[in-house]
Protein backbone atom coordinates (compact mmCIF):
# COMPACT_ATOMS: atom_id res chain seq x y z
CA UNK A 1 0.00 0.00 0.00
CA UNK A 2 1.53 3.44 -1.02
CA UNK A 3 -0.38 6.47 0.99
CA UNK A 4 0.53 10.34 0.70
CA UNK A 5 -1.42 13.39 2.38
CA UNK A 6 -4.32 12.69 -0.97
CA UNK A 7 -5.21 8.99 -0.29
CA UNK A 8 -3.75 5.58 -0.47
CA UNK A 9 -3.33 2.78 -3.05
CA UNK A 10 -2.64 -0.73 -3.21
CA UNK A 11 0.43 -1.02 -5.75
CA UNK A 12 1.42 -4.82 -6.93
CA UNK A 13 4.74 -4.91 -8.04
CA UNK A 14 6.47 -7.95 -10.22
CA UNK A 15 8.66 -10.50 -7.92
CA UNK A 16 11.71 -8.54 -8.21
CA UNK A 17 10.78 -6.22 -5.26
CA UNK A 18 11.93 -8.73 -2.29
CA UNK A 19 13.03 -6.43 0.33
CA UNK A 20 13.89 -3.18 -1.92
CA UNK A 21 11.44 -0.57 -0.36
CA UNK A 22 10.41 -0.04 3.03
CA UNK A 23 8.07 2.00 5.21
CA UNK A 24 8.89 5.08 5.17
CA UNK A 25 10.51 5.57 1.75
CA UNK A 26 9.11 7.60 -1.21
CA UNK A 27 8.77 6.54 -4.56
CA UNK A 28 8.08 8.00 -7.92
CA UNK A 29 6.24 5.20 -9.91
CA UNK A 30 5.91 5.64 -13.86
CA UNK A 31 2.70 3.97 -14.69
CA UNK A 32 2.09 4.57 -17.95
CA UNK A 33 2.07 0.53 -19.25
CA UNK A 34 0.35 -0.94 -15.29
CA UNK A 35 -3.43 -1.89 -14.98
CA UNK A 36 -5.59 -0.28 -12.86
CA UNK A 37 -8.17 -2.24 -11.10
CA UNK A 38 -9.66 -3.87 -8.37
CA UNK A 39 -9.07 -7.16 -6.52
CA UNK A 40 -12.31 -7.94 -3.71
CA UNK A 41 -13.45 -4.40 -4.27
CA UNK A 42 -9.76 -2.63 -3.19
CA UNK A 43 -8.60 -0.34 -6.04
CA UNK A 44 -5.09 -1.51 -6.72
CA UNK A 45 -1.93 -0.22 -9.67
CA UNK A 46 -0.80 -3.92 -10.85
CA UNK A 47 1.86 -5.04 -13.63
CA UNK A 48 4.61 -2.95 -12.48
CA UNK A 49 8.10 -4.21 -13.34
CA UNK A 50 10.05 -2.78 -10.61
CA UNK A 51 13.18 -2.94 -12.21
CA UNK A 52 12.16 -1.95 -15.75
CA UNK A 53 12.67 0.96 -17.70
CA UNK A 54 10.29 3.52 -19.63
CA UNK A 55 12.00 5.41 -22.46
CA UNK A 56 15.20 5.02 -20.22
CA UNK A 57 13.95 5.80 -17.29
CA UNK A 58 13.20 3.79 -14.41
CA UNK A 59 9.56 2.84 -13.56
CA UNK A 60 10.41 2.64 -9.80
CA UNK A 61 12.66 5.20 -8.41
CA UNK A 62 13.04 5.82 -4.65
CA UNK A 63 13.30 9.53 -3.84
CA UNK A 64 13.59 9.77 -0.30
CA UNK A 65 14.17 7.12 2.44
CA UNK A 66 12.76 6.99 6.19
CA UNK A 67 10.02 9.86 5.22
CA UNK A 68 7.76 11.07 7.82
CA UNK A 69 4.82 8.89 7.49
CA UNK A 70 1.26 10.15 7.24
CA UNK A 71 -0.41 10.35 10.61
CA UNK A 72 -3.03 7.94 11.47
CA UNK A 73 -6.83 8.63 10.36
CA UNK A 74 -8.55 8.52 13.76
CA UNK A 75 -12.32 6.51 12.92
CA UNK A 76 -14.01 4.57 15.03
CA UNK A 77 -15.52 1.03 13.95
CA UNK A 78 -18.68 2.22 13.15
CA UNK A 79 -17.34 4.98 11.08
CA UNK A 80 -14.52 2.15 9.21
CA UNK A 81 -17.59 0.30 8.41
CA UNK A 82 -19.82 2.84 6.84
CA UNK A 83 -17.35 4.90 5.16
CA UNK A 84 -15.21 4.91 2.10
CA UNK A 85 -11.88 4.40 4.09
CA UNK A 86 -9.35 2.25 1.61
CA UNK A 87 -5.54 1.74 1.93
CA UNK A 88 -5.36 4.53 4.34
CA UNK A 89 -3.80 4.12 7.70
CA UNK A 90 -6.32 4.77 10.69
CA UNK A 91 -6.02 4.44 14.67
CA UNK A 92 -9.05 2.93 16.44
CA UNK A 93 -8.92 3.76 20.18
CA UNK A 94 -10.62 1.78 22.98
CA UNK A 95 -10.81 -1.31 21.51
CA UNK A 96 -9.78 -5.04 22.31
CA UNK A 97 -9.61 -8.34 20.42
CA UNK A 98 -13.05 -10.76 21.28
CA UNK A 99 -12.14 -12.78 23.83
CA UNK A 100 -12.16 -15.83 21.65
CA UNK A 101 -9.01 -14.39 19.57
CA UNK A 102 -7.39 -13.02 23.09
CA UNK A 103 -3.82 -14.74 22.80
CA UNK A 104 -4.26 -16.53 19.37
CA UNK A 105 -1.69 -16.15 16.61
CA UNK A 106 -2.56 -13.10 14.85
CA UNK A 107 -2.46 -14.84 11.27
CA UNK A 108 -5.43 -14.95 9.13
CA UNK A 109 -8.58 -13.08 10.61
CA UNK A 110 -8.62 -12.09 13.82
CA UNK A 111 -11.55 -10.10 15.38
CA UNK A 112 -11.60 -6.57 17.29
CA UNK A 113 -14.41 -4.59 19.11
CA UNK A 114 -15.20 -1.63 21.03
CA UNK A 115 -17.80 -3.47 22.70
CA UNK A 116 -20.49 -2.68 20.58
CA UNK A 117 -19.19 -2.75 17.19
CA UNK A 118 -17.29 -5.37 15.65
CA UNK A 119 -14.32 -5.69 13.07
CA UNK A 120 -11.87 -7.90 11.45
CA UNK A 121 -8.10 -7.45 11.26
CA UNK A 122 -6.53 -9.97 8.60
CA UNK A 123 -2.80 -10.75 8.37
CA UNK A 124 -0.98 -12.82 5.79
CA UNK A 125 0.12 -16.03 7.02
CA UNK A 126 3.78 -15.17 5.00
CA UNK A 127 4.17 -11.83 7.18
CA UNK A 128 7.19 -11.08 9.45
CA UNK A 129 5.26 -10.84 12.76
CA UNK A 130 2.64 -13.59 11.34
CA UNK A 131 3.40 -15.72 14.87
CA UNK A 132 3.05 -12.67 17.33
CA UNK A 133 0.16 -13.67 19.60
CA UNK A 134 -2.56 -10.96 20.06
CA UNK A 135 -2.56 -9.02 23.05
CA UNK A 136 -4.85 -9.68 26.08
CA UNK A 137 -5.84 -5.87 27.25
CA UNK A 138 -7.84 -2.94 25.54
CA UNK A 139 -6.39 0.17 23.72
CA UNK A 140 -5.87 1.43 20.08
CA UNK A 141 -4.73 -0.12 17.37
CA UNK A 142 -3.23 1.67 14.15
CA UNK A 143 -3.54 -0.61 10.53
CA UNK A 144 -4.64 -0.04 6.91
CA UNK A 145 -8.01 0.54 6.43
CA UNK A 146 -9.54 -2.00 4.03
CA UNK A 147 -11.94 -4.42 2.77
CA UNK A 148 -12.44 -7.80 1.51
CA UNK A 149 -15.67 -7.57 -0.85
CA UNK A 150 -18.60 -5.95 1.47
CA UNK A 151 -16.72 -6.37 4.73
CA UNK A 152 -14.29 -3.84 5.89
CA UNK A 153 -11.76 -4.79 7.79
CA UNK A 154 -7.97 -3.83 8.98
CA UNK A 155 -4.96 -5.39 7.61
CA UNK A 156 -1.82 -5.07 10.18
CA UNK A 157 1.59 -3.62 9.14
CA UNK A 158 3.18 -4.72 12.33
CA UNK A 159 2.64 -5.75 15.73
CA UNK A 160 3.76 -1.64 17.12
CA UNK A 161 -0.12 -1.19 15.87
CA UNK A 162 -1.40 -2.72 18.78
CA UNK A 163 1.62 -2.47 21.60
CA UNK A 164 -1.04 -0.24 23.62
CA UNK A 165 -3.08 -2.99 24.21
CA UNK A 166 -2.83 -3.57 27.61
Amino acid sequence: VLQDETGGIVVRFDNSVENKISEGNKLKILIKDSKLGSFADVKQVSEIEFNGEIGGEKIVRKIAENAEMPSPLKVTIDELKSGDFQSIIVEIEDIQFVTDDVNKVITGTRTITDCSSKLGIYTRSNASFANSKTPEGAGKIIAIASNYYDEKQLLLRNTSGFDSMT
